[in-house]
């Protein structure tokens, strides 16, 4: 929790119990986040001052200031593994620091005002929001991969754990867009009546939740954008590890803990977005690991040891499929084809 003077404090969410206080330079605490691996915490200040400790001791690992003229023009993230932060600065473009050492990175040639950026869930992906595009790099080869075109500016982005699907908003950021990155297929999400100011998945990823300032906390369905139910109960900001809790706040009232509970009775697996919905024929692998799906598209591979949607095929108008003896091959069946598709 960061406050006006540049206080940040750190509580258990099973108790409430507070573990550490910190202490930034004293301006107030524009944004706060935990690393991935949930062994570091990160804050931006009024000040321009981006500072990282360690959530184990407290201890202040890296700082780093971008000076006040462009303090409410910054975005950062963690890589996955902690290892790295990202720094998105207008003009100045994104610069990459190790957090290990402090060191600083070659800067990425970013054209045009990085306003928000955000890590992939394989630490290689990074989207940056240049002006009113989702530029996404490959951070290893240094190149752009993806070009995802908005009408106007970029306030917020998600990545869901597929590391396919995008959450964004844009000005006048009260439609969310959810996208399906290496096909840019997309669908927009309405509902909001004033400024979206949270965007999250869960980690199961059949959820993505979003706040606005319309007093509302809306819960979508991560695959196919449907709206599942909306809370007015407060304002939802995050996911616990297990989804079991979500962080909330309410106007004047502070913060809290919602309880959260999945169906533990079916489980929904996801084709990609803008792919047709009707399923022509599905079959389960003989060991129980994954499910075969086909639809107009082709058909479409899940591990179901985590609900992934794992690979695509674009044989299509499959009537008939379905796994041979020793999982190695998909037999695809269709009015004028029979192929054989090697996993």
């Amino acid at each position: 929790l960061g406050g006006v003077r540049g206080q940040i404090s750190v509580f258990r969410m099973a108790t409430g119990e507070k573990l550490l206080d910190l202490q930034g330079p004293q301006r107030s605490a524009r944004e706060v986040r935990f690393s991935p691996n949930g062994q570091l915490l990160g804050a931006r200040f009024g000040s321009g001052e981006v500072m990282v400790w360690s959530v184990t001791n407290g201890t202040r690992l890296f700082t780093w200031n971008s000076g006040p003229p462009l303090a409410n023009d910054m975005s950062f993230d963690f890589s996955p593994d902690g290892h790295t932060a990202a720094v998105a600065q207008r003009s100045n473009g994104v610069r990459l620091f190790n957090l290990i050492d402090g060191s600083e990175g070659e800067a990425l040639p970013v054209t045009g005002d990085a306003s928000v950026v955000s890590y992939g869930p394989d630490s290689q992906a990074l989207a940056i929001g240049v002006a009113s595009n989702v530029v996404i790099w490959n951070v290893q080869d240094g190149r752009v991969i993806h070009t995802l075109p908005h009408p106007r500016e970029l306030v917020w982005l998600a990545w869901h754990r597929d590391g396919r699907r995008l959450a964004s908003v844009c000005e006048p950021a009260m439609d969310i867009w959810l996208w399906d990155a290496p096909t840019t297929n997309f669908i927009v999400l309405k509902g909001h009546m004033e400024v979206v100011v949270g965007l999250s998945f869960n980690h199961r990823g059949d959820l993505l939740m979003s706040t606005a300032w319309d007093g509302s906390t809306r819960f979508w369905d991560a695959g196919s954008g449907e709206l599942q139910f909306v809370s007015r109960a407060g304002f939802g900001f995050q996911f616990s590890r297990d989804d079991a809790h979500i962080g909330y706040t309410r106007e004047s009232q502070g913060l809290g803990i919602w309880k959260f509970s999945p169906s533990a009775v079916y489980r929904t697996l996801k084709i990609p977005l803008a792919s047709p919905k009707r399923l022509l024929a599905f079959d389960f692998s003989p060991d129980g690991r994954f499910l075969v799906a086909a639809n107009a598209d082709g058909a479409h591979l899940f591990d179901l040891r985590n609900d992934g949607h794992l690979t695509s095929t674009s044989h299509r108008n499959n009537r008939s499929v379905w796994f041979t003896a020793d999982t190695k091959n998909i037999v695809l069946v269709g009015a004028d084809h029979l192929h054989t598709w090697g996993l």
